[in-house]
């Protein structure tokens, strides 16, 4: 789901489809995602530990033109200080942790993805196999 400039609201409304069952996603820019609701996300989704996937999308400069307020610098540190939470923030479309998020239905997460990375959850972009990263290249989780 997208609020638009709800962000705050599109939270606590996440929150409440978690408590009726649901496992909502909840998707905007990343420092709106993240820093705009951190107070909604610690209280209302970790603390009561609801399956509820915070995505951010476009982490780092991907919003350049659009000014600082459209960066994502602090979107990971400001999430990983929260208890309950995982943070997936997958370098490209054949990282496995991004396939993963959907995959950990009792847990918080916030996936962190590029500019461009919404293109590659909806389908639109599809990844080959000979893509997928190889045994040695190792993921870490932080949580």
């Amino acid at each position: 789901m997208n609020a638009g400039v709800a962000e705050p609201n599109m939270i606590g409304v996440a929150a409440g489809l978690a408590l009726d069952g649901f496992r909502p996603f909840a998707y905007s820019i990343a420092p709106f995602a993240t820093l705009r609701c951190f107070e909604q996300i610690r209280n209302d989704i970790c603390h009561h530990n609801l399956p509820v996937t915070v995505v951010g999308v476009g982490g780092g400069y991907s919003y350049g033109t659009n000014g600082p307020t459209h960066h994502a610098l602090e979107d990971i540190g400001a999430m990983r200080t929260l208890p309950n939470i995982t943070v997936l923030c997958p370098g490209d479309p054949s990282r496995r942790s991004c396939r993963c998020a959907p995959s950990v239905p009792t847990q918080t997460v916030y996936l962190r993805l590029g500019r461009r990375a919404i293109r590659w959850f909806t389908g639109t972009l599809r990844i080959s196999e000979s893509a997928a990263p190889s045994r040695s290249n190792k993921e870490r989780i932080a949580r």
